[in-house]
């Protein structure tokens, strides 16, 4: 099957499973008006926005990295996998249209700039640094770890019945 590379716009839009398994790159990923099926296994690297829609499930424990300034729709679907914001520059931007819920990891690499919009809601762990951010919010609602090297700039609600394992670099 084909695969997106960087500089592809990847659009879908007919109701077809799709079983992302190989890492690939793309600048925009649209899925309105499609009622499938996603899913992850690798990596999907996205350089701008990433639209999930109401109808469609997402399986998996593929990684989604966003590496420039956009705009990322969850559509109130739980995002299976790792979600991890590496971009190239502190002054660049992530914005949540709306809640994101993350079963894997959630990480910010050490270029990350702002993470602005609603809430992520961690099932699992938090690693980065230079987190920062006006409107975000981190809840942790389940069992993982809160790792950072450096400053921590986004309001955190631990709200768990799971354990939080903070490590010592965080202030």
């Amino acid at each position: 099957g084909a695969f997106a590379i960087a500089g592809d716009d990847v659009v879908f839009s007919t109701n077809v499973n799709i079983t992302e398994n190989v890492a690939s790159a793309c600048t925009r990923v649209d899925f309105t008006g499609y009622p499938g099926q996603l899913t992850m296994s690798s990596s999907l690297t996205v350089a701008g926005s990433f639209k999930l829609v109401a109808g469609m499930t997402v399986t998996g424990t593929g990684i989604l990295g966003i590496t420039t300034t956009a705009t990322i729709t969850s559509a109130g679907i739980t995002w299976p996998g790792a979600l991890t914001f590496s971009f190239t520059t502190a002054s660049q931007t992530g914005t949540l249209a709306d809640d994101w819920t993350v079963t894997g990891t959630v990480t910010h690499s050490t270029n990350v700039g702002t993470i602005n919009g609603i809430n992520i809601l961690s099932l699992g762990s938090v690693s980065g640094s230079n987190l920062s951010g006006v409107t975000t919010v981190y809840q942790f609602k389940g069992t993982g770890n809160w790792v950072a090297e450096s400053l921590i700039g986004n309001a955190m609600i631990f709200n768990t019945e799971g354990t939080i394992t903070i490590g010592s670099a965080v202030t």
